[in-house]
């Protein structure tokens, strides 16, 4: 496959999840590069996700969302 346009964590997660379990794209890319976190059966967890595609948007950044947190407290 090609790359796709846009940010990968845009993606809608159950069509990361139905990519998976149709061997279109590893459960290590799901992770990784969508931000999708899936459940024991092959679908997409969305509050697991929700909070992964959290962390991996400060990581490409640069940044951890812990030290922004602390931060914005001072």
């Amino acid at each position: 496959g090609g790359g796709g346009i846009g940010d990968p964590l845009h993606r809608e997660p159950e069509r990361v999840a139905s990519d998976v379990r149709n061997g279109k794209v590893s459960n290590t890319a799901a992770r990784d590069v969508y931000g999708v976190a899936l459940t024991d059966d092959g679908h997409a967890d969305l509050a697991a996700t929700k909070q992964l595609r959290h962390r991996l948007r400060y990581e490409r950044a640069g940044l951890s969302p812990e030290a922004t947190t602390r931060g914005a407290k001072a």
